[in-house]
């Protein structure tokens, strides 16, 4: 039974040029629910949008991956994901893919290939089976966090191309995210950008702001600018309890054996303080946990494991302290 991780309320306005059906300015509401289990994660969204000129729009997606099989470096599994948009006056537009994906360590990098199969329902009614293959290289650390991406996709007759970058900076009290690329093929060729902040106005209480450009869209939608500010409250994290699920081992003067009893595990490394937070292999001991062999001299270290995704995340029942933007990361206790 998964617990819900992160739950979010949202409320702001945004001035939007995306198409005729998306044009002007609005207030917006909305939430957000995500898990992170290891070997699966899940997320759900939804928002309200209501227009000076008295249209409306409401949106809704949902993310969903499940690593079926991992060892140290790697791992497969399933991916689905969906969207979907509906506007006053009975329009509406959507998404939805399901396929495979593998997931490999690559020294600090993590590697993840995918392949997905579904439909699309454009604005004007039509629809057709929508599929698409995707690569990705991703670095993470605490405070920071780099991707690209590369994909081809086949919608109907029409063919496109995307590649991008995705840049994360965050601290304790701030965050801002840098994504770009560009679109080429059928639905035109286009550059664009975004940019994303936020910053802790106290508590689980954040100010959000972004501006940018979208690319054109399968759904229908053409080419388009936004700005948007607003309020972001987080009301939690759920935890999970295990038990003994680190021990520490001492094998030499420095030398000490680590081992995870991560129930659900997609892991494919781990990373922390003892290397600069690049991603580094694990050997497993065929009962079900995971070994880490490293020198390490007596006192607390920070720690997170690696998801097949390439995300960070603790141990379930794990000590952890928050990272610095609502995450946490685990303490490794290394004694005399």
């Amino acid at each position: 039974m998964l617990a819900a991780q992160d739950v979010a309320l949202r409320a702001g306005g945004f001035r939007t040029t995306y198409a005729d059906s998306l044009r002007g300015s609005a207030g917006s509401v909305g939430a957000e629910v995500a898990w992170d289990c290891g070997l699966r994660a899940a997320s759900l969204a939804a928002s309200l949008a209501t227009f000076t000129k008295g249209s409306w729009a409401a949106q809704a997606s949902a993310a969903w991956t499940e690593t079926l099989a991992a060892s140290a470096r790697l791992a497969v599994g399933l991916a689905a994901e969906g969207s979907g948009y509906t506007f006053s006056g009975g329009t509406g537009a959507g998404n939805a893919a399901v396929g495979p994906y593998a997931s490999a360590l690559l020294g600090p990098l993590v590697g993840v290939a995918a392949l997905s199969a579904g439909a699309v329902r454009r604005i004007d009614g039509s629809a057709d089976l929508l599929a698409s293959g995707t690569v990705r290289l991703r670095r993470a650390a605490p405070r920071w966090s780099a991707e690209g991406w590369a994909g081809l996709s086949a919608a109907g007759a029409q063919r496109y191309g995307d590649v991008g970058v995705n840049a994360r900076l965050e601290s304790e009290r701030a965050a801002v995210d840098l994504v770009g690329g560009r679109r080429m093929g059928d639905l035109g060729t286009v550059w664009w950008g975004q940019v994303r902040g936020a910053v802790r106005l106290g508590g689980p209480l954040w100010l959000e702001a972004g501006a940018g450009r979208y690319p054109p869209d399968v759904t229908g939608f053409l080419h388009g600018s936004f700005a948007h500010a607003g309020l972001r409250f987080g009301l939690g994290r759920g935890t999970r309890a295990a038990a003994d699920p680190v021990s520490v081992t001492r094998a030499g003067a420095d030398e000490v054996t680590v081992r995870f009893t991560v129930p659900d595990t997609g892991v494919v490394g781990v990373a922390g303080e003892w290397n600069a937070w690049a991603t580094g292999p694990l050997e497993t001991d065929g009962a079900g946990r995971l070994l880490l062999r490293v020198r390490l001299r007596p006192g607390v270290y920070r720690f997170a494991l690696v998801g097949a995704d390439g995300r960070f995340f603790v141990p379930p029942g794990v000590p952890s302290v928050p990272d610095d933007f609502g995450g946490a990361v685990g303490l490794l206790v290394v004694r005399e």
